[in-house]
């Protein structure tokens, strides 16, 4: 995958931070629960949530306004009680000064932080009329439902959202084989190699008789094969050369296992894709002349491949299909967070 300075020192850049704005009263629980998902796809020290992050004794207005200085995104978490009205007066919780909801969403706001209103538990969006004045550009945002019937799905869209809006998601976690950390290839590319040599050896003596026996034949056997060997050849040469944008399902493919080693070239540069198949799902460990650099996930259908990886902190998302005679994994690749694309090529290492 050609991305540029990917096989260079990675310049460590701030992550961008999620700041949590919610009312207690209103939708602890929904709140709670938002961030837990969160928390699955993003570190935590990119979200604040008041309760968690501000330490005892420390002042309240200071630790707001500082989190709010490297806030990048705010989701200010609505649901049908979030104007906090009094019934005794008829008064709301919003229109006081001193209403911390209110002050954080309005300072965001003026510091021009991209405020998304996310509604739950059947909240709604107020009228210009129920907010103060500094509320109000809040309602030219565009909102997000999360359902409780549709929780796991609303969910994962406003992760997607998130990820898009530059929010690095945190490396995946790669599953190591049980009793360690190796990696089945690891455990086992010896007897791979014992069987290759024992493979080589006899394929060596095997054309040691067969010389022998030509040596004695009036006919032209050499050239007969070598025609066949070019007669097969020209398919395999079409094959890898196909059109990676065809959708249509890879046929007769000699296996849609890809678990093992495979290599790339990018510019000089060898990476490594070492990749454990479990049924479909994938697991994948990156590394660049044996340093690791990434880890992955993703899904083998029969021969059409989609990996999520994340190499030195870049988000990538490939989509690849396994040449017919399985040695070579070909297809594009995106980065969701700068929209670059870019094409792969992988050659399995047997």
């Amino acid at each position: 995958m050609n991305i540029p300075g990917l096989s260079k020192e990675v310049k460590q850049n701030r992550k961008k931070n999620i700041f949590i704005n919610y009312r207690v009263h209103d939708t602890a629980g929904e709140t709670g629960r938002l961030v837990d998902r969160l928390k699955q796809h993003f570190s935590e020290d990119q979200i604040f949530m008041d309760i968690d992050k501000i330490e005892p004794g420390l002042d309240f207005t200071k630790a707001i306004s500082k989190s709010l200085e490297s806030c990048d995104i705010m989701l200010a978490i609505i649901g049908p009680h979030w104007l906090g009205i009094n019934p005794s007066d008829n008064t709301s919780r919003i229109k006081n000064p001193n209403d911390w909801v209110k002050t954080e969403i309005s300072t965001a706001l003026q510091r021009d932080i991209r405020v998304i209103p996310v509604l739950v538990d059947g909240g709604e969006l107020p009228g210009a009329d129920e907010l103060p004045p500094e509320l109000q550009p809040l309602l030219l945002r565009q909102s997000y439902e999360i359902s409780n019937k549709r929780w796991d799905y609303d969910t994962s869209e406003l992760i997607n959202v998130l990820i898009k809006s530059g929010i690095t998601p945190k490396p995946v976690p790669t599953p190591g084989p049980v009793g360690g950390n190796k990696t089945w290839w690891k455990k086992n590319s010896w007897w791979v190699y014992i069987l290759i040599g024992i493979t080589i050896t006899i394929s060596v003596l095997v054309n040691i008789a067969d010389e022998k026996n030509q040596s004695n034949s009036l006919l032209p056997a050499n050239d007969v094969n070598t025609n066949s060997t070019q007669q097969q050849t020209e398919p395999q040469r079409k094959e890898t050369q196909q059109n990676l944008n065809d959708d249509s399902p890879p046929a007769n493919i000699a296996t849609t296992d890809i678990n093992g080693n495979w290599n790339e070239n990018n510019n000089g540069v060898i990476y490594t894709y070492d990749i454990v198949q479990n049924a479909n799902q994938l697991s994948i460990e990156v590394y660049i002349v044996n340093q690791f650099i990434g880890s992955g996930n993703g899904y083998n259908n029969n021969g059409d491949v989609t990996l999520y990886l994340t190499l030195n902190g870049i988000y990538i998302v490939a989509k690849g299909r396994l040449s017919t005679d399985g040695k070579y994994l070909s297809g594009n690749y995106t980065i969701p967070a700068t929209g670059q694309l870019g094409q792969f090529s992988w050659m399995r290492q047997f």
